[in-house]
């Protein structure tokens, strides 16, 4: 049985791909500790989360980005998030986040950014 975050090791960054449809107030916990594991065990890189299998974003899955990339900023990485889901983006538009993260619709060009 998949976890919720699965975790790929690429030149200068890892990549986080979340394998839910949803982040919400009940499973957000669970994708924070798994998240938070791989990036500790990593050293704290460059990091992308792929969000190309959730359909749904709550408040709480804001969140749960956001002490994401605060923990990475204060170990001097970045965030970088891979979306393309409309519902998704209007979700980051209506809590004016959009601004604050780092949001690509393809993870190639992450990759590359972050090896260079």
């Amino acid at each position: 049985m998949k976890g919720p975050v699965h975790v790929t090791q690429h030149n200068g960054c890892i990549e986080l791909e979340i394998f839910t449809d949803t982040i919400d107030f009940f499973n957000a916990s669970i994708i924070l500790k798994s998240a938070t594991h791989f990036i500790e065990t990593a050293g704290y890189p460059n990091t992308i989360i792929n969000m190309k299998n959730v359909a749904d974003l709550s408040s709480t899955g804001v969140g749960l980005l956001m002490e994401i990339k605060s923990l990475l900023m204060h170990h001097g990485s970045e965030l970088s998030i891979v979306c393309t889901d409309k519902s998704i983006l209007s979700v980051f538009n209506i809590t004016n986040m959009k601004s604050y993260f780092d949001i690509r619709p393809h993870r190639d060009i992450v990759v590359q950014q972050y090896a260079s």
